[in-house]
């Protein structure tokens, strides 16, 4: 028996059984629309797609066949290149917000350093009134402590003067003398002590949660008119 003719390769493709119509009972699908992208039957065509592009599955799927090859070559080089050169761009973009972050993150820190300044320097200002009074009290105080330190030697004086003297003292000197010590020991010079303490005190201000937060600022979406830079991003919000 002779061999077969060899077939065309475009032909050797797997046989499928024929699907039924679900709009036009025990019709097969036979026909592919390029327009609405469908498979339908013979009918569909004479109903809804006369006018279209539409032809057999069969002849769609030999021309297909046919360019197959030449369609998978222009897909790498052409549409999987696109695909490459989007990805890169994509890798490049993230890269750029990186550096955007990182920015913003370095102003966000110089703002709060400026703050942090400036508290601070209100802080020592608050430190200085607190010491310079602790200073001016503690003069006052130390006046009043080297006067009872000359008081104490007089007293101490006078009281060894009459110790030693009451005998040959005239009653005019004795008189005198004991007049000055009780001067010395009636004198209210302990009691202005009391008037020295220190009674400057600091009131914490209240710490305003929305104060605080306005002082920092916000952060906020600053667009630019073509923010993605060619990239075909569909949702631009800034999240």
């Amino acid at each position: 028996m002779a061999e077969k003719e060899a077939k065309d390769p475009s032909e050797t493709h797997a046989q499928e059984h024929p699907l039924m119509c679900k709009i036009h009972t025990l019709m097969p699908i036979e026909v592919t629309c390029e327009d609405c992208e469908e498979f339908i039957c013979s009918d569909c065509v004479k109903e809804s797609h006369k006018d279209h592009n539409w032809q057999t599955i069969q002849t769609a799927a030999a021309n297909r066949r046919r360019g197959l090859e030449r369609s998978l070559t222009l897909i790498e080089e052409n549409g999987i290149q696109r695909i490459d050169r989007k990805a890169k761009r994509a890798s490049e973009v993230m890269k750029e917000n990186e550096k955007r972050c990182e920015t913003e993150v370095f102003r966000l820190q110089k703002h709060f350093d400026a703050i942090v300044e400036k508290l601070d320097k209100i802080r020592k200002r608050h430190e200085a009134t607190l010491k310079d009074k602790l200073e001016s009290k503690n003069a006052e105080i130390n006046k009043i402590r080297s006067s009872m330190e000359r008081k104490k030697n007089d007293i101490f004086q006078l009281v060894e003067s009459i110790r030693e003297n009451a005998s040959t003292m005239t009653d005019i000197d004795l008189v005198k003398t004991h007049r000055e010590l009780t001067k010395l020991l009636s004198s209210e010079v302990a009691d202005r002590v009391g008037d020295s303490l220190y009674f400057l005190r600091h009131e914490g201000g209240v710490i305003d949660d929305a104060i605080l937060g306005s002082m920092m600022g916000t952060c906020f979406c600053a667009e630019l008119e073509d923010p993605c830079m060619g990239m075909d991003y569909d949702n631009k919000t800034c999240l």
